[in-house]
């Protein structure tokens, strides 16, 4: 027998106890470490270091299992706790958890650290664009879903291994624990034979009774139980001590498994059995509307349908109807119309649709459903009694309403009834007639139905002045507007005869509060109508009585139908939910009569009807809770979006989102449509207010972005339409799809559209560039043959096309084009870009260098005695710089020195005047000195404007040049402003939409002027500041120091100089090249000529603000002869001179004519012309 296994042992893989085994199987048998002694002693050796080696490998398991607790702890805590909502993070113990899960137990560890560590990387990230922004979006969502499903899953684990559990099952569940009497009672030969028939029953049956004894809950329990719980058991042979074990519950019955469960079992198995078992699951549990949408999805995929949709929705559509007048009743009526279950239903159908018709029966036989009722005979005999009293009740044709139980309590007699029901009808009319819609074409619908002659004056009239003769009227014109479809067919109409016929037809919301006007008018009447019949045919008392005796008849049979549709332990899923749907109907029913109090009938969701007027959008609340569907401005999904609910809603329900995790999702999406609807739906307080900051904040940043985009979107047309890629019509269909920002709550569509304009510019441009490519080829090969050195075009050409600069490539293969035909020489400069030095990037680089040798001085005072003596500081040679600027710099850092300590109004105008000069302001024209004139201060800030000019100092700025007209907002700040308060500040003094100059006599920080980059590009501030810290780097310059400031301030400033834009009238500042062309123009007369936007116009306005110079007798000015000529509109070439002399005239060249003839109006400029030969005019 040793053998065998020492050959089996030999087969399997080798390890060291085989070796072990093997040597011993070579000792003799007579060794004396054999005997029977020595053996079991060795065994229990082995036995006692199994042991302590398995103590120690558990040991360094548990040890690693809590390094990476902790270090989920230390990292990610705070968001585990805040965002996750685990709570009991800190109750994760490691010491109790059972040895054999530990491994499992650290892979989810450390997937839930990767996916956290995953979605912090993601929150860092910076998006190029809007696309990828989105994207970004989209993954954390993802990431963050994995990540909720891993923590639930963790705290399940954890409080499974809690050592609390196996404390609170001994104390609680001792009862539990014991064998029931029954099956106590039961001896091993006295029951089936395990070979019997019954065997099988008997232990599925024992197995069901213990489950059902396990989940009693501890509140069921007598004290009687309890004190008997903890009397001490006597040990006996039959009452062995046994020890309560931890274990996972077994899988529950598909009839008791909640909605949950089934989701999570339905993520695993797709089974249709799955499917109907989470329809069930939702009715069960009372959600309706979330069974409505998987009833949808699950039909439009082609799935089988546990219970039909459209029953599903006139079960909801019951629970919330008051009355006839509640527009809802025209829904019901419309479903039943159209849809037909007849009596091929199954038992559970019936049963529902018996569920959905019993109390609009009562409350609004226009629906219809009395036909739903079924016959006695079809369901058991308590059901059917109380049908039976439903269905008497309706046959009589009342409604029952409130006043019905009021009177049957002595409540308002009938005339009183029908003096309200009138005062109801005139307030309708009244508020109706001044109402106004979100759709104008609705408003004036709406008006015409109210009017004197319209169909709702007309119907509520007779009402409103309580005319009895007219009852029959009244009941044909509600025939006219009895359906939903009838109403919709007469408003298209009434739309129609306004004029004439509109682009947009009247759809939607605007339509939907139409029909519910119409529908309560028709309800008023309707009830009127009824009270009159009464009063005529029928006398009071016998409604009272009908009342009575409905009431008396259910109050008789309810408490054995509540017994009926009493839940059982091994009542079937399908049977469960069917029961508990048909009992809630039934409690409504109780609840009107009175029968039951109003807490035991309260309808569950009725946030869903707030701010809907029809039962489609209501059911469309719940797809909140799913944001990954798409839905449209009434809530409702698109029709190819359908067949996915299923399997989002599956999902939702699975990880058991709550609504407060739902609208982080809709943040999360850009959705901000439904706000108003989650914040009312949102129970807990603090949830709510931490989401609606979120939602606002969120909001604010995707409108910002949206409106950046477009901004930026409407650039990249107005490039493409310069760089020749789309036409002038092309360019207004782009415009046109461009969103409007204002007002916009759902930005993924907006986003995809200007992601559209994007993609069809690239497209237009991807084509443009392989034209040039090959153009660029073609002329290659011709110049290789004359021109032996290509490179430096070369890489000019390939670095355009890298920078895919359409006009640089065009402008170089047109040059290149000539030289290779012969037109013109090869010249290298050209293709030569000067290497210009980034200044801003100096400055960045010799910050922090400055500010640490300011913080050795006593003031700058001190530095500007070592700038005149020409000393070195800070790595900068001033002794390099002239004699003349080095005293310019001493004196501007002097008066800095003595602004930081002379009071705000005396002396500061002088030393901010000096600073000013330095930087390179001068007086303006016919000025000895740069104005100042203080307009408001306090005691740490000055606002004072300045009269002074720049010149071409400000070249790519307009706003500090000609736009400024000489006049330039200065403000002195004596301590460091709050980056926070600077735009209120700037805004109290007019000045934030304005170019501000801001001196800041304290050091400024890089966070500082960081915060203050942000603060302004989000309030658009263009701000441009001084600080010590500039100024003396400024003072290394030779020369003007004015641009060199405002390369350095102006990335911290929202400054756009393209704005504004005028096409064809660029300013001087931003008017760059074309030199030899303006000089021609000047000299003598040229055609300009070429395609559009190339820059014409604009050329001509540079030539004309260069040669308008009066005061040298030199005058410009441009005319547009555009029509001069033109068949179309009739103007002769005739009329150019008659411009010719408007324009001399208008320059005070020529006296004052009405002269039209060419002939005079030549004599009249020639003239002017000869009488100061040193005149000059350029037209």
């Amino acid at each position: 027998m040793f053998d065998e296994k020492t050959q089996s042992t030999g087969s399997r893989k080798d390890t060291r106890w085989t070796s072990l085994i093997e040597e011993l199987n070579k000792w003799p048998s007579e060794a004396p470490e054999w005997e029977a002694v020595q053996v079991q002693e060795f065994i229990d050796q082995v036995q006692l270091i199994a042991e302590q080696k398995g103590r120690e490998r558990e040991e360094s398991r548990r040890f690693q299992l809590q390094q990476a607790l902790n270090q989920l702890r230390e990292n990610h805590g705070a968001i585990l706790v805040d965002y996750f909502q685990c709570t009991d993070l800190s109750k994760w113990k490691v010491a109790c958890y059972p040895m054999d899960r530990i491994g499992e137990l650290m892979e989810r560890l450390k997937d839930l650290l990767a996916l956290l560590d995953q979605r912090q990387a993601l929150y860092k990230q910076v998006p190029q664009n809007y696309l990828e922004g989105i994207k970004q979006w989209t993954a954390l969502g993802d990431v963050e879903r994995q990540s909720r499903a891993q923590v639930e899953q963790l705290d399940q684990d954890f409080s499974i291994a809690s050592p609390e559990l196996p404390r609170a099952l001994d104390e609680d569940n001792k009862e539990d624990a014991q064998p029931s009497p029954e099956l106590e009672s039961t001896s091993p030969g006295q029951g089936p034979s395990s070979d019997s028939p019954d065997s099988d029953q008997e232990q599925k049956t024992k197995k069901d009774l213990s489950l059902s004894t396990a989940v009693v809950p501890k509140k069921e329990f007598s004290p009687t139980e309890k004190e008997s719980e903890s009397e001490p058991v006597p040990l006996s042979e039959e009452h062995e001590p046994t020890h309560i074990q931890t274990v996972l519950p077994e899988p529950k019955p598909l009839s008791l498994r909640s909605v949950q469960e089934v989701a999570s079992l339905l993520q695993e198995d797709e089974s249709d059995e799955n499917w109907e078992s989470l329809g069930w699951s939702l009715l069960a549990e009372d959600d309706l509307a979330g069974a409505y949408w998987l009833a949808c999805s699950l039909k439009a995929a082609g799935r089988n349908v546990p219970v039909s949709p459209e029953l599903l929705a006139v079960i909801q559509a019951s629970r919330w109807l008051e009355n006839d007048t509640d527009s809802l009743a025209f829904d019901i009526r419309q479903i039943v119309s159209e849809w037909e279950w007849g009596n091929q239903g199954t038992t559970s159908e019936r049963l529902l649709s018996l569920a959905a018709s019993l109390r609009p029966s009562l409350v609004a036989q226009h629906t219809g459903l009395v036909s739903w009722l079924p016959q006695r005979e079809e369901v058991n005999p308590v059901l059917g009694t109380l049908v039976e009293a439903v269905r008497t009740f309706a046959s009589a044709g009342h409604s029952l309403q409130s006043e019905d139980m009021r009177s049957v309590e002595g409540g308002k007699t009938h005339e009183e009834q029908i003096r309200a029901i009138g005062e109801q009808a005139r307030l309708f009319l009244e508020n109706n007639r001044s109402s106004r819609l979100k759709f104008k074409g609705a408003t004036a619908v709406l008006r015409r139905l109210v009017s004197q002659e319209g169909d709702l004056h007309c119907l509520l009239a007779p009402v409103i002045k309580n005319k009895a003769d007219q009852v029959a009227q009244v009941q044909q014109r509600i025939g006219y507007l009895g359906e939903r479809r009838q109403i919709c067919e007469r408003i298209r109409r009434i739309d129609q005869g306004q004029g004439p016929r509109r682009s947009k037809p009247i759809t939607g919301d605007p339509i939907n509060q139409l029909v519910r006007s119409v529908a309560e008018a028709v309800g008023l009447a309707r009830k009127w109508c009824e009270l009159i019949k009464q009063k005529q045919d029928i006398h009071r008392t016998r409604r009272v009585e009908d009342v009575e005796g409905l009431r008396g008849r259910v109050q008789e049979v309810l408490p054995e139908v509540k017994a009926k549709l009493e839940p059982r332990q091994d009542q079937p899923q399908e049977e469960a939910a069917v029961g508990h749907i048909l009992q809630r109907a039934i409690g409504q029913v109780a609840g009107m009569l009175g029968l039951e109090e109003q807490a035991d009938i309260e309808v569950p969701e009725t946030w869903m009807q707030c701010g809907s007027s029809s039962l489609a959008g209501a059911l469309s609340r719940r797809l909140l809770y799913i944001p990954e569907i798409s839905i449209d401005e009434d809530g409702l999904p698109e029709e190819e979006q359908e067949a996915v609910i299923a399997g989002y809603l599956r999902q939702s329900l699975a990880e058991k989102r709550s609504l407060a995790m739902a609208w982080d999702l809709r943040i999360e999406g850009q959705d901000f449509r439904f706000t108003n609807v989650l914040r009312n739906m949102l129970e807990n307080d603090a949830d709510r207010q931490r989401l609606e900051h979120r939602n606002d904040e969120e909001l604010k940043s995707a409108q910002a972005m949206l409106k950046d985009t477009v901004s930026s979107v409407e650039g990249a047309i107005e490039k493409g339409l310069v760089d020749g890629l789309i036409s002038e019509e092309e360019r207004a269909d782009l415009n046109a799809g461009l969103p409007r920002v204002e007002g916009a709550l759902y930005l993924p569509p907006l986003l995809q559209q200007l992601s559209d304009i994007e993609e069809r510019l690239n497209q237009r441009l991807e084509e443009r560039l392989q034209e040039l490519e090959v153009q660029w080829q073609e002329i290659k090969q011709g110049l290789e043959q004359s021109i032996p050195d290509l490179t430096i075009a070369e890489e000019s050409i390939k670095s355009a096309f890298m920078q895919r600069d359409t006009r640089v490539i065009e402008e170089s293969l047109a040059h290149l084009r000539e030289v290779r035909d012969g037109e013109r020489q090869w010249p290298d400069e050209w293709f030569i870009r000067p290497d210009k030095p980034d200044i801003f990037l100096k400055f960045q680089e010799a910050r922090p260098r400055i500010e640490e040798a300011l913080s050795r001085l006593v003031s700058v005072a001190q530095l500007a005695e070592m700038i005149e003596q020409g000393q070195a500081w800070a790595d900068m040679e001033f002794g390099e710089l002239p004699q003349e600027c080095r005293e310019e710099t001493a004196r501007a850092l002097r008066s800095w020195h003595q602004l930081k300590r002379c009071s705000q109004q005396r002396k500061s105008q002088m030393h901010i005047q000096a600073l000013l000069e330095y930087l390179g302001f001068r007086p303006s024209a016919g000025k000895s000195a740069v104005g100042i004139a203080v307009k408001k201060c306090d005691q740490d800030w000055l606002y004072c404007q300045v009269d002074a000019a720049v010149g071409d100092l400000a070249r790519s700025i307009p706003q500090l040049g000609s736009q400024a007209s000489g006049c330039y907002n200065v403000v002195c700040f004596w301590k460091r402003p709050r980056v926070a308060s600077i735009g209120t500040f700037l805004r109290e003094l007019g000045l934030d939409n304005q170019t501000v100059i801001a001196c800041s006599l304290e050091r400024l920080s890089e966070q500082w002027r960081c915060n203050m980059a942000a603060q302004a590009q989000e309030n658009r501030l263009a701000l441009v500041v001084l600080d010590e810290i500039l100024l003396v780097f400024l003072a290394r310059l030779d020369d003007t120091r004015l641009p060199t400031f405002l390369r350095c301030s102006l990335p911290y400033a929202a400054l756009n100089p393209y704005m504004p834009f005028q096409a064809g009238n660029v300013p001087p500042e931003m008017y760059y090249g074309r030199d030899e062309m303006i000089r021609q123009l000047k000299e003598a007369s040229c055609i300009v000529f070429g395609g559009r936007q190339l820059g014409k116009s604009s050329l001509l306005r540079q030539v004309e603000r260069e040669f308008h110079q009066p005061e040298s007798k030199q005058y410009a000015w441009i005319e547009d002869i555009k029509l001069v000529g033109d068949i179309l509109t009739g103007e002769q070439p005739d009329r150019l001179w008659i411009k010719l002399r408007d324009g001399f005239k208008s320059h005070f060249l020529i006296r004052a004519t009405e002269a039209n003839q060419p002939e005079r109006i030549r004599k009249y400029i020639e003239k002017a012309m000869a009488e100061s030969p040193q005149r000059r005019v350029l037209v």
